[in-house]
């Protein structure tokens, strides 16, 4: 299946956070396929923006703020992944497939714009980490 690339928005930089967590495990594996939705949020906190457009499959019946605020599409998006994550948002192309895709773009986003020099954020057994460039070297 080709990849899905939904052109994303992005925030002033002023208006982008630096990572102020410590260094360690941010989601553990208790998430569940439920983490990808947590990866989301914890960019989110740092001023990651969603698509430019709403997503193909987002009903035209939703409530203003829904159809207007780039936020609220993924917002819906997310919602629709914890009660119909089969559900299309286009043709041959899932709710779920779309939060994971979110996710890794959500993940290089965090590595791109908000960690720090010598650190970075990523997956390993199944958790979400900050650590530093040696600890990733170590565990590789």
């Amino acid at each position: 299946m080709e990849a899905h690339n939904h052109e994303r928005t992005g925030p002033a930089m002023s208006d982008v956070k630096t990572y102020t967590g410590g260094v360690g495990c941010l989601i553990e594996g208790s998430w569940g396929h439920y983490g990808a939705i947590r990866v989301i949020e914890i960019a989110r906190d740092y001023g990651y923006g969603p698509w430019g457009q709403l997503p193909a499959g987002m009903p035209e019946t939703l409530e203003p703020t829904y159809r207007d605020a780039p936020h609220d599409a993924l917002t819906w998006l997310m919602e629709k992944y914890r009660t119909e994550p089969d559900a299309e948002v286009e043709p041959g192309y899932t709710v779920a497939e779309a939060i994971i895709d979110d996710a890794d773009a959500a993940e290089q986003w965090l590595n791109d714009v908000v960690a720090g020099e010598g650190f970075s954020f990523g997956w390993n057994d199944g958790e979400f980490f900050y650590q530093s460039d040696e600890w990733w070297e170590e565990v590789a």
